[in-house]
């Protein structure tokens, strides 16, 4: 745009007022004017990658909006657009036989001071194009030598082109092909760079990907996706070998489930289920519905009940109903055994599950262990499980603590200044899960669930015993590690309780 600066005289009539002035007035006023149809010229200039030379007869495309002109380079590598749309950004492409394509663009500048808004011209940056002609033959074979047909794989190779940045030249975009291997394993890329443009390090490394691959045909992979890289530079008239190592486990197992003890032996909080809840488990691919079975335990350490539960299967996903009887607050096993249809892997495993409660949290049972010893163990049992979630965090103490009585715990006439005494803000005094997991449950093996109904403080030596009846204060919320907060398996913060000792 262009800049005109006007002066003008000017006689102003105000109305009701005084006649005009006969004297003149003068200013400045600034006004853009804007080219009704600017037409201007592009120019660039091409080099041959391989060679650092000029490269004539390079189809050069150029884009404008809708606008789009053809032209090819001289023997000196340069092109030129002439009555192109003066606009802002052209956009250009450059094809040439036995190079890889490229791009580029210019851009039109507004001109500076006043001078005329005419032949505007755009200049695009020199670029170099990548001479191809290279080819790189690959056999695909498994890791006993055996050929591996109709894979497609993907080469690729980066830069595209070069071009000038500043003093600088740079490389631009990636170069990708596909080839697929034939009935001997082979595949054949061709018309890739050839090595060593613009320097040494340039072109020498294709980059090969495999992707999953399915040896015996049925819907899953054998051997895991992988990526190799490969020298080209050495390799004129050889096959390479790529040998297939990283094999996928094909065992029927547990990819996810509302239950997460399926496929994981921890979990902090797996949650709670209410009686008669559809729990689904998917595996890696499906089982066969023969001899598939789905079983519920009692938690029971002797003796205890078992009743089978009806599956439902559709592929991968299997679903089942918890029984509606099962008693709020309990924890029970299920046992599902699934096999597939090649009988070649067995998925059988044991997991717990966890009944919502239909009450408040409370304390149902304390004993010591040995009424006559002033410190026996003391178990507390509630009526529904809670923990850390963490079989790693079953023993709190410490600062990690929870028991506190309104005990004279140091006999120093006060409560309340020592550790374990109501009202201080630690404690000495353990307490630990004492439950036992039944080993009786087949395909059982998570071990310590960091969740009991009965948890038992003991090793409270002190100068001092506590008498019948004195009130043993469970505070939850005074834990310090937020990891050893005792919570539900829902995740809930237990509260803080209170019950007196026997």
């Amino acid at each position: 745009m262009r800049m005109i600066k006007l002066t003008m005289a000017l006689c102003t009539l105000v109305f009701l007022m005084a006649a005009c002035d006969d004297g003149k007035q003068s200013f400045d006023e600034t006004v853009t004017v804007v080219p009704t149809n600017p037409q201007g010229s592009v120019g660039g200039v091409v080099f041959d990658a391989a060679t650092d030379s000029p490269l004539s007869n390079v189809d050069v495309m150029l884009i404008v909006g809708s606008h789009t002109q053809v032209t090819t380079t001289d023997g000196t590598g340069v092109f030129t657009f002439n009555n192109v749309p003066a606009t802002g950004n052209v956009v250009l492409l450059y094809e040439a036989g036995g190079y890889l394509s490229a791009r580029g663009a210019a851009t039109f500048s507004e001109s500076e001071g006043g001078s005329t808004y005419e032949n505007p011209t755009a200049t695009a940056a020199p670029i170099w194009m990548v001479q191809t002609g290279h080819t790189l033959s690959v056999r695909l074979i498994d890791k006993m030598g055996r050929p591996l047909p109709q894979v497609e794989l993907t080469l690729r190779m980066a830069p595209s082109w070069f071009v000038l940045n500043g003093t600088w030249i740079d490389g631009v975009g990636e170069f990708h092909t596909n080839a697929n291997t034939n009935n001997l394993g082979l595949a054949e890329f061709r018309n890739l760079p050839i090595p060593g443009q613009l320097g040494d390090s340039s072109f020498n490394t294709a980059q090969i990907y495999i992707p999953d691959v399915d040896v015996d045909g049925d819907g899953y992979a054998d051997y895991t996706s992988t990526t190799k890289y490969i020298d080209i530079r050495y390799n004129s008239g050889t096959i390479e070998t790529i040998t297939l190592n990283d094999e996928i486990a094909n065992n029927l197992t547990v990819s996810g489930s509302t239950n997460p003890y399926f496929f994981t032996t921890y979990t902090q909080y797996p949650g709670a289920f209410d009686p008669g809840e559809t729990i689904y488990v998917s595996f890696n691919r499906p089982p066969s519905e023969e001899d598939l079975t789905v079983t519920l335990y009692e938690n029971k350490e002797t003796n205890p009940l078992s009743w089978p539960i009806l599956p439902s299967l559709n592929g991968n996903l299997l679903e089942f109903d918890l029984p509606d009887d099962v008693t709020p607050g309990e924890k029970y096993f299920i046992h599902v055994y699934a096999h597939t249809a090649d009988n070649g892997s067995i998925y059988e495993k044991s997991v717990p599950v966890f009944i919502k409660a239909d009450a408040e949290l409370a304390i149902v049972g304390i004993t010591k262990n040995d009424p006559l010893v002033a410190g026996s163990p003391i178990t507390i049992v509630f009526n529904q499980y809670v923990g850390t979630g963490d079989p790693f965090t079953t023993y709190l103490t410490g600062t990690n603590g929870v028991i506190f009585m309104n005990w004279d715990y140091d006999a120093t006439g006060a409560t309340g200044d020592y550790p374990g005494e109501h009202g201080y803000y630690t404690t000495n005094i353990p307490f630990a899960i004492d439950e036992i997991t039944p080993a009786w449950v087949p395909g059982y093996s998570n071990g310590s669930l960091g969740f009991s109904k009965k948890w038992v403080m003991s090793n409270y030596n002190a100068p001092t015993a506590p008498s019948v009846g004195t009130i043993v204060n469970l505070d939850f919320d005074k834990t310090v590690d937020q990891s050893y907060r005792i919570k539900s398996p829902d995740g809930n913060l237990a509260p803080n309780l209170t019950a007196n000792l026997p």
